[in-house]
């Protein structure tokens, strides 16, 4: 419920870099995978590169997923 509820609005510029790997996580959790990979890709725009590891490990499971 919390990924129908949040995915349309979340924005990461307003939201920030933990609520978006909260929702990645989220997506994991409930086999969103095209969902999770929009977010990392997000996260990525950032050009946070102290996340990057967390962000590439996140998309890593996503891109396993069937």
């Amino acid at each position: 419920e919390i990924i129908d509820l949040f995915l349309p609005v979340f924005d990461v510029h307003t939201h920030g870099i933990q609520a978006g790997l909260n929702l990645v996580q989220a997506c994991i959790e409930s086999g969103r995978k095209h969902d999770g990979l929009r977010i990392c890709d997000d996260l990525l725009s950032l050009n946070r590169y102290d996340l990057k590891q967390i962000i590439d490990e996140r998309r890593a499971q996503l891109r396993a997923m069937h």
